[in-house]
């Protein structure tokens, strides 16, 4: 988060553990912040972190081009513009 929004990028998170940033040492600036809906209304999506609840996602309709770094989506659900990394 704090690398890409270095670069001039608005950045947003989505997890569905996570709702809200805690407080910690190192990322106190990140602390309440809060999980955003999952969508496509987005420059790119980037998965980071693997959870089983991006499985049950249907990325298959997103024109946003995603990177998924953790293998996380399903083959039948992959979108157009999909990139393993």
């Amino acid at each position: 988060i704090e690398k890409l929004e270095a670069l001039g990028a608005k950045v947003d998170y989505h997890d569905p553990h996570i709702p809200v940033i805690k407080p910690t040492r190192e990322h106190a600036h990140l602390a309440g912040r809060k999980s955003a809906p999952l969508n496509d209304s987005y420059d790119l999506v980037l998965i980071a972190t693997h959870h089983d609840a991006y499985k049950a996602e249907n990325f298959s309709q997103y024109r946003c081009p995603v990177v998924d770094t953790r293998n996380a989506i399903g083959r039948q659900s992959q979108p157009k513009h999909y990139s393993k990394a």
